[in-house]
Protein backbone atom coordinates (compact mmCIF):
# COMPACT_ATOMS: atom_id res chain seq x y z
CA UNK A 1 0.00 0.00 0.00
CA UNK A 2 2.91 2.33 1.10
CA UNK A 3 4.42 1.61 -2.51
CA UNK A 4 1.30 2.58 -4.26
CA UNK A 5 1.02 5.57 -2.83
CA UNK A 6 4.47 6.76 -3.07
CA UNK A 7 4.23 5.64 -6.45
CA UNK A 8 1.21 7.95 -6.88
CA UNK A 9 2.89 11.02 -4.72
CA UNK A 10 5.91 10.87 -7.23
CA UNK A 11 3.35 10.81 -10.15
CA UNK A 12 1.78 14.08 -9.37
CA UNK A 13 5.11 15.86 -8.54
CA UNK A 14 5.98 14.90 -11.93
CA UNK A 15 2.86 16.56 -13.35
CA UNK A 16 3.25 19.46 -10.80
CA UNK A 17 6.54 19.87 -12.59
CA UNK A 18 5.58 19.63 -15.85
CA UNK A 19 3.05 22.34 -15.38
CA UNK A 20 5.33 24.73 -13.68
CA UNK A 21 7.56 24.37 -16.36
CA UNK A 22 5.31 24.62 -19.22
CA UNK A 23 4.48 27.43 -17.39
CA UNK A 24 7.74 29.57 -17.01
CA UNK A 25 8.07 28.67 -20.77
CA UNK A 26 4.88 30.29 -22.43
CA UNK A 27 5.33 33.21 -19.60
CA UNK A 28 8.86 34.08 -20.99
CA UNK A 29 7.60 33.48 -24.03
CA UNK A 30 4.82 35.85 -23.91
CA UNK A 31 7.76 38.38 -22.53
Amino acid sequence: MATAITSVTLHWADILVLVAYFALVIGFGIW
